[in-house]
């Protein structure tokens, strides 16, 4: 699930959870009609505090009263008991996107039902409501009806719908009456395409060589070649000590080259302002975009992010681990402060890789040392940041290092 963000006075109305409350309450109880005559009543008892008209106090009268009735005499239409309840499987989406999804509405009682309102109740703020609640104008006794549901998804994470409201508008029209079902599903908003040219930043770790040692499995299969010499920036991992000891020099193992390469994807998802959540959301993007396009880069990608230092190292080939890995991007939040030391220790010193592709939401201090590091290490670095940041000139003429721009 998508963490709430943290709160703030100047947060969007929606992410106060009283304003929250109120607008599920708003829309949730009222009719367009009875929306219309809560302000009217709201208007005329302020026209009344100001006045004291004879002729405003009546139209508060005629509203408050008209609201007050229409609640009251929809008990007497609301759905029964009897009903069942079921969303089909919520497909996934995109950010900035529609979903349409099917709640299949069942009439187990004895009872006529007519003009029965279907939709969401406690949504959160990144999902809204894209229309009016869906009408079934008749559902006899026994039967089954399907209304179709809409649900502006504006923001990417994963989430889950939690209840469905079953109403009726009957016999005025002005309130909604009946009662929510809990129906729990999951729904995944991928972040929307990020448009920019995926197969260059991967192609480094396809058709170009590293600086790590020829003997290292870095981008090759775990299948032994052949033993020779030791070379100066073979690994010492790569030391066959068997070999050393009866000769009583170093040798060095060499594995099969193999056509796909192995790629670290990190992911800079420190963050601590409004400007920096939507540069988050940008690189999230561009991931989501890498980890598709790799399969047809015969690229492995392993994505690395420094939340609690979790890494998703799975196969390309599958659909099901590239359909995981987009799931878990999609859900990923913020963190105040990155240890980059730790993110080296624990997840690029022992990696077995020939190219690692970083996304910065900017460029300071920490970052250029983190990029220095790992050029030590011998990986071939591809760089994306923003392009309102300064990139030091020692990236630009690295050939080991490729620096790509995007605009947030």
């Amino acid at each position: 699930m998508t963490q709430r963000r943290r709160w703030s006075f100047l947060m969007p109305p929606l992410e106060h959870p009283p304003i929250l409350w109120l607008d599920d309450l708003y829309r949730g109880v009222l009719t367009g009609s009875g929306r219309i005559l809560l302000w009217g009543a709201i208007i005329s008892c302020l026209s009344l505090l100001a006045s004291g008209s004879y002729l405003i106090a009546v139209s508060l009268g005629f509203a408050v009263s008209g609201l007050v009735l229409s609640y009251v005499l929809g008990f007497c239409f609301r759905p029964p008991l009897e009903i069942t309840v079921d969303r089909d499987r919520v497909p996934r989406a995109y950010a900035d996107s529609l979903l349409h999804y099917r709640v299949e509405i069942r009439n187990r009682s004895e009872v006529h039902l007519k003009q029965v309102l279907v939709e969401e109740r406690g949504l959160v703020p990144e999902l809204r409501l894209a229309s009016e609640a869906a009408r079934i104008d008749d559902l006899p006794p026994g039967e089954s009806r399907s209304a179709v549901l809409a649900l502006n998804c504006r923001r990417r994470g994963i989430y889950r719908l939690e209840q469905l409201q079953i109403t009726t508008s009957l016999p005025v029209g002005f309130t909604k009456v009946g009662r929510k079902f809990r129906n729990e599903k999951p729904l995944v908003v991928l972040p929307r395409p990020s448009g920019i040219d995926c197969q260059k930043i991967l192609s480094a770790a396809r058709f170009q060589e590293s600086t790590a040692s020829q003997a290292t499995p870095r981008g090759r299969s775990p299948e032994l070649k052949s033993l020779r010499d030791w070379r100066s920036g073979d690994q010492i991992h790569d030391i066959h000590w068997r070999a050393t000891a009866r000769r009583g020099e170093l040798i060095c193992k060499e594995y099969v080259l193999q056509e796909n390469r192995s790629c670290m994807l990190f992911l800079d998802v420190e963050a601590r302002s409004a400007s920096d959540e939507k540069q988050l959301d940008a690189i999230i993007s561009i991931a989501s975009d890498l980890v598709k396009e790799a399969p047809r880069c015969d690229c492995d990608l392993n994505v690395i992010y420094p939340e609690q230092l979790r890494a998703i190292r799975s196969s390309n080939a599958d659909p099901a681990q590239i359909s995981r890995k987009l799931n878990e991007i999609a859900g990923l939040e913020s963190v105040r402060r990155i240890d980059f030391n730790a993110v080296i220790v624990k997840s690029f010193k022992n990696c077995r890789a020939d190219c690692a592709v970083l996304l910065f939401t900017k460029v300071d201090g920490r970052r250029k040392k983190f990029v220095e590091e790992l050029r030590g290490m011998g990986l071939r670095l591809a760089i994306v940041v923003d392009q309102s940041q300064r990139v030091p000139n020692t990236w630009s003429e690295d050939s080991f290092v490729e620096v790509c721009s995007w605009l947030h």
